[in-house]
């Protein structure tokens, strides 16, 4: 399915690998980079409006803690408090003066750096006292009624934080003022007084919003959820804080962030525990990531041109390639059908296509040489196994004499012979058998049994073989007639010339993932037994041919040696554990 998808001429080859391997991973890159970027600045900006919401929550705070220092300090005024208790008409005017002496005093020295604070005195038989020139008569009954219904006469608060109305119409604009109303208390705890401060806190507010940067919104939201100011009042209702970013109880009235995704815009939120209020900065996602919108579009238009440009590129440079391949494919046409006895003509060629028609030339040269070599093994092969086959038959007609004779022992009632028959029977099956290079362990120690029970009766039972096997390894896998010849040096060059009754024990086990098969006999050694060699018509074959055969079979993963050792001589063959498990049932 995958192929079918795939185009198939290399022009189309060359474009496709050009967009997936290099134009769509540099987008992705490119789009994944500015992603990162997109987060550095958002979380820049978050870190930003943190401090800047930090700083007015603390500037608001520090303004109502020198109001109520204020208040504080003016109900612990021994001179203030003195006039507040006198209620005598005489110097009644003086007492006035003194008093608002007192209060004009505190608003001038405590609210040099803040917005002007306007402060009303009131004892507790209605004479009020103010800092300012009031627009109407004010009724001090109704204030000290006022401060009845806030709670503060009669129970341990002795302030409250309220907004209400402008009463001072000709000394600000703003619609409302921010009032604390407070008692003063005798030594009985009993109210002979209160004071009213109130300030400006819209304008307050207006100099926070000279902080923001353009489309930055400020607000500042009262406990009930209204929206008591915000920097844009040309703002409408879709632009108003949405439900729920404003938390009910900020932990630890750290600033809060929330990240509103739909209608992209972060609000970063301080709340006022005093007040009851959470003040709100809303920056909107285009401003936070203007610089990075500007970079991505200019970025894309420069992409999509390098794009097209490249796809140009890419399409007159393989029209240049493939053109000549065309050629050369229909030229390798021509050859095929001629069987390999052309040549590719060089003419017209340049460059790599002319390095290729001369390389192709001198594959076709190659390949008849080849084609002849293979003709020349193939009717060797057919000469070696013909010689193969006329091999096989001499050793057939000893088998058949072999059976013939073994007859003739049991007429005869020859036990001897006729075991020596049998033993040599198994050899020469084995032999004949030449599909196989390798066999079973157990069938190689049978012919080793066949081997050694043939030597014993020349020998007059001189020495004894013993096997040491697992059964497991009964079904590992060795060369054929490779342990055979290494019993037969030990029973030649061991024994055969020693009267004394000589042991060989053969060991197989297993060594990590190789199998081991020790040959160890106690003879004369191999010292001795050179000195005693006696002179051959032909060399030895066994342990040459062995380790030629381990080569062949196992490259360098197996080995042959034969080394003295203290009584004896050990044969130590070492090759790759294969295990041949048997047929069930056999």
């Amino acid at each position: 399915m995958l192929k079918q998808l795939l185009p198939a001429t290399l022009k189309y080859k060359l474009f496709t690998a050009f967009i997936f391997l290099i134009i769509v991973p540099l987008l992705l890159i490119s789009l994944y980079g500015f992603g990162k970027i997109e987060e550095v600045l958002e979380e820049k900006s978050i870190e930003l409006s943190k401090r800047q919401i930090a700083d007015m929550q603390m500037s608001l705070v520090d303004l109502l803690g020198t109001i109520s220092k204020s208040q504080i300090s003016m109900s612990q005024n021994p001179l203030l408090v003195s006039h507040l208790k006198d209620t005598s008409v005489e110097g009644a005017f003086k007492r006035r003066q003194e008093i608002e002496e007192i209060i004009n005093s505190y608003s001038n020295s405590f609210f040099l750096s803040t917005p002007p604070v306007y402060i009303t005195l009131v004892n507790n038989y209605g004479d009020v006292y103010y800092t300012y020139t009031p627009v109407s008569p004010i009724d001090g009954d109704t204030l000290l009624e006022e401060a009845r219904s806030l709670g503060i006469m009669s129970s341990r608060t002795y302030n409250a934080w309220l907004e209400e109305p402008n009463y001072l119409y000709e000394l600000t604009q703003s619609s409302k003022l921010l009032t604390m109303v407070a008692i003063f208390k005798n030594e009985q705890d009993k109210p002979n007084g209160m004071v009213r401060l109130s300030i400006d806190h819209t304008r307050w507010f207006d100099s926070l919003t000279k902080r923001l940067a353009d489309g930055e919104q400020l607000y500042m939201i009262d406990d009930e959820g209204r929206t008591i100011f915000h920097s844009n009042q040309k703002t409408t209702l879709a632009n108003e804080v949405p439900q729920g970013y404003v938390p009910a109880l900020l932990k630890n009235n750290q600033p809060q962030v929330k990240i509103d995704r739909v209608n992209k815009a972060i609000y970063t939120t301080a709340y006022l525990t005093s007040l009851q209020w959470t003040i709100v900065k809303r920056v909107p996602f285009h401003i936070v990531y203007s610089e990075v919108l500007t970079l991505r579009k200019s970025f894309l238009y420069v992409f999509i041109v390098v794009t097209v440009m490249f796809i140009l590129v890419t399409f007159l440079i393989s029209y240049t390639i493939t053109k000549p391949v065309r050629l050369l494919q229909k030229e390798m046409r021509n050859v095929t059908k001629e069987n390999l006895m052309t040549r590719l003509s060089q003419d017209g060629f340049r460059g790599e296509m002319f390095d290729l028609a001369v390389s192709f030339n001198h594959m076709i040269v190659d390949l008849n040489e080849m084609v002849y070599k293979l003709k020349a093994e193939e009717r060797m092969k057919e000469s070696v196994r013909f010689q193969v086959l006329h091999s096989q038959m001499n050793p057939h007609f000893l088998l058949n004499t072999l059976n013939t004779l073994k007859s003739q022992a049991v007429t005869h009632q020859d036990n001897t012979s006729f075991q020596i028959c049998v033993a040599l029977g198994k050899l020469l099956e084995t032999c004949l058998n030449v599909e196989v290079d390798m066999i079973r362990l157990e069938e190689e120690l049978d012919m080793v049994k066949a081997y050694v029970s043939i030597q014993n009766f020349r020998f007059a039972d001189r020495f004894v073989v013993s096997v040491e096997v697992s059964d497991e390894l009964q079904y590992a896998l060795v060369p054929k007639l490779s342990l055979q010849p290494l019993v037969e040096n030990a029973i030649v060059h061991g024994f055969s010339r020693s009267k004394k009754r000589g042991h060989i024990t053969i060991s197989v086990y297993t060594e990590q993932a190789s199998l081991v098969i020790d040959i160890r006999d106690d003879g004369i050694g191999l010292e001795k037994a050179a000195e005693r060699k006696l002179p051959r018509k032909r060399h030895g074959i066994g342990i040459a041919n062995i380790q030629e055969r381990l080569a062949l079979l196992f490259k360098q993963e197996a080995s042959l040696k034969v080394n003295p050792i203290e009584g004896g001589t050990e044969a130590c063959l070492r090759m790759p554990l294969l295990i041949a498990k048997p047929y069930e049932g056999s």
